[in-house]
């Protein structure tokens, strides 16, 4: 999988990615339906991401 690097607050969501798409939905609780709405409302950065659920939510426990 791409995505066990170190995060940091510049890592970004490529959606291009099947492997990296699945790591971060089960990682948000998000289908890929609700993961894509996300990134076009907040942009790709994992920060914004996290924010977003965490206000919505919608992330798993």
């Amino acid at each position: 999988m791409s995505v066990p690097r170190p995060l940091t607050a510049h890592s970004r969501v490529d959606m291009q990615d099947a492997e990296e798409r699945a790591f971060w939905c089960g990682f948000f609780g998000a289908t890929e339906d609700e993961l894509q709405a996300a990134v076009v409302q907040v942009g790709p950065f994992v920060a914004s991401l996290d924010d977003y659920f965490e206000s919505a939510g919608t992330r798993a426990a």
